[in-house]
């Protein structure tokens, strides 16, 4: 955990993107954002990382229940596999490039739109926009008493990609995809990619 006076940032699952021999293994990071009184989730995980999402919440004292919302930064299965878990959340996405974004209010059926790019979420944490990966991408920034963390889901997949000579396999645009990377490595002391641990960028 990484802590803040604003909030705190806790790496629940730290993902995978990786090839195997029938495949490509992906499984996404899961962060946990507390601020006050809300727990907010990054992403949720592939359909094999359920059990340990489950147990890692309970080593924080919190079942999937106790989520009040869950960002979505993109709408891949290794993503949002187990969005399912967290009935009581609303959960935060932009779904295509002509939607705003959306929340889905989990307790009651109600979607209601909202402009998604600098939205906060909490005090001291708000979203920005990441297109490059897919069209429709979103990142999330967390300020704490350690510094800046930006947790950009796959507009940076791993590691190595905080390097500018690092290209990502596939884009839906490499263009967007420079243009959002830059943004992150500008902005961010610690970057948390979609498929790993924390990165530091700055010397914070």
């Amino acid at each position: 955990m990484y802590h803040s006076s604003m909030v705190h940032v806790t790496i629940l699952l730290e993902g995978k993107h990786e090839k195997v021999s029938h495949g490509l293994y992906a499984s996404s990071t899961v962060s946990l954002l507390r601020a006050g009184d809300a727990n907010i989730l990054v992403d949720t995980g592939s359909f094999g990382d359920r059990e340990r999402l489950i147990h890692s919440l309970a080593k924080e004292g919190l079942t999937p229940l106790d989520i009040s919302k869950v960002i979505v930064t993109h709408l891949h299965l290794d993503h949002t596999a187990n969005l399912d878990l967290f009935k009581n959340a609303d959960i935060i996405t932009k779904p295509s490039p002509q939607s705003a974004g959306l929340v889905f209010h989990g307790s009651n059926n109600i979607v209601s739109r909202l402009t998604i790019d600098h939205l906060e979420i909490a005090p001291g944490i708000h979203t920005i926009l990441t297109p490059g990966h897919v069209e429709s991408h979103i990142s999330v920034v967390a300020e704490t008493n350690d510094g800046t963390y930006i947790i950009c889901g796959d507009a940076i997949q791993t590691a190595d990609q905080v390097d500018r000579a690092v290209k990502p396999k596939t884009a839906w645009n490499m263009d967007a995809f420079e243009a959002s990377r830059n943004v992150i490595l500008e902005t961010a002391d610690y970057v948390v990619p979609g498929h790993g641990g924390v990165v530091r960028i700055k010397g914070a």
